[in-house]
C-alpha cells in the first residue's frame, strides 16, 4: 500500500542543497523559509489524499519512507521521530547535503565513518556519489553507523551523542553532562552550532563584525537537544506526518526492499522474497499478482483433470 506521492508544486522549488552546508545552527529550511523563499509562498501542511497539496519533502518517495520505518525498527527505535529530528540539523534529513569535512548525506557520513562502515572511498573519496544515492539506498550506510553502539539510541540525546561522540553514548542521559570544552576539536568545529549565543527567537547574537560568538565555552548533552529541537522545522515536522501516517496505516512493516534484498522480518535473519514494498496484512500487488496467478493456473489444472477424466468414462 503506498500513501500519496508528494512533489513541488510551483511557487515552490527546493533550496539549493548539494551546496556546503555544515552544521547550520537551526534547519536550513529554518533560514530558508525566512530569506530565501519566493515572494508570497507560503507553508501550508500536506492534505493526504490531495494531489495538489503543497509538500516540503518530494524528494522523499513512498518506498523510502518505507525502508526508514524499517531502518528505525531494525535498530530498536520505537519513537521514529528520533532520527529525523537529529538528521534535521544535520542535513535537514536531505540526501544530498554536504556539510563540513565533506560530511554528507542523512547522517552526514564523514569520510572516516564511511571507512569505518566498509564504504568504498577509493572509487568515491569526497563522497559525491554517496550524495547522490537516494533515501532508501542510503539508509543500509546509516544503519552500519548506527548499529556499532554500545547500547540503546531510542532517544533524541543518546542518538545525537551517538552522531557527534559515540565514545559518549553512555552520559547520553545526563543532560548536563559535559562533551566537549573550548581548545578541543569536537568543540572549537562544532561551537557555533551548539553553544553560539542567541536571542531569545534561538537565533545567533552577531558580534560586530557579524560572526556568532561563543556562550559557555562547553557543550552539554542538553545542548544537543536543543539543537534537534531548533532544527525541527516545516520540512521535517511533515517527514514525521508522513512517516507516522504511514506506521498507523499499516502498522509495523512485514516485508520492504532494503540494501538491495528484499527482506521479512527486522531480526538478524534475512529472508531474500522477491516481493515489493508491502505492509503488515496488505499484501503487495506483486505478491497479489503471483497470488492470482499460482491460484489461476491451479484451477485451471483441476477443471483440465476433471474433464479429462469425465471425457474418458463417457468413453467407456
Amino acid at each position: 500500500m503506498n500513501l500519496p506521492s508528494y512533489q513541488p508544486i510551483p511557487p515552490f522549488s527546493p533550496p539549493p542543497f548539494g551546496q556546503p552546508l555544515g552544521h547550520i545552527g537551526g534547519s536550513y529550511d529554518h533560514w530558508w523559509w525566512h530569506f530565501g523563499r519566493p515572494a508570497g509562498m507560503r507553508y501550508e501542511p500536506p492534505r493526504w489524499g490531495l494531489s495538489d497539496a503543497q509538500s516540503l519533502t518530494g524528494d522523499w518517495t513512498d518506498d523510502d519512507i518505507a525502508a526508514f520505518l524499517a531502518f528505525a525498527q531494525r535498530l530498536g527505535i520505537t519513537d521514529e521521530t528520533v532520527p529525523l529530528r537529529v538528521w534535521a540539523n544535520e542535513s535537514n534529513n536531505h540526501p544530498g547535503a554536504k556539510g563540513g569535512g565533506l560530511a554528507s548525506g542523512l547522517f552526514a557520513m564523514t569520510p572516516v565513518a564511511a571507512k569505518e562502515i566498509g564504504y568504498d572511498l577509493a572509487s568515491d573519496p569526497d563522497l559525491k556519489r554517496f550524495r547522490s544515492l537516494s533515501v532508501k539506498d542510503q539508509l543500509p550506510w546509516a544503519e552500519r553507523y548506527y548499529a556499532k553502539r554500545r547500547g540503546p539510541i531510542d532517544t533524541v540525546a543518546r542518538f545525537y551523542v551517538y552522531n557527534y561522540l559515540p565514545s559518549l553514548l553512555s552520559h547520553a542521559d545526563d543532560p548536563s553532562f559535559v562533551l566537549a570544552h573550548a581548545g578541543t576539536p569536537a568543540y572549537d568545529d562544532n561551537w557555533w552550532v551548539f553553544d553560539a549565543k542567541r536571542d531569545a527567537t534561538g537565533r545567533p547574537i552577531p558580534t560586530s563584525t557579524g560572526a556568532s560568538q561563543p556562550d559557555k565555552g562547553y557543550i552539554q548533552v542538553s545542548d544537543l537537544e536543543e539543537a534537534a529541537r531548533r532544527a525541527t522545522g516545516p520540512r521535517t515536522r511533515e517527514l514525521i506526518d508522513r512517516v507516522q501516517a504511514l506506521k498507523a496505516r499499516g502498522g509495523a512493516l512485514s516485508g520492504v526492499m532494503y540494501g538491495g534484498r528484499r527482506t521479512v522480518g527486522f531480526g538478524q535473519e534475512e529472508i531474500a522474497i522477491p516481493a515489493a514494498v508491502a505492509v503488515a496484512g496488505v499484501p503487495s500487488p506483486w505478491m497479489l499478482a503471483l497470488a492470482t496467478s499460482v491460484v489461476g493456473a491451479a484451477t485451471g489444472w483441476v477443471i483440465e483433470e476433471v474433464v479429462g477424466r469425465v471425457r474418458g468414462r463417457r468413453k467407456q
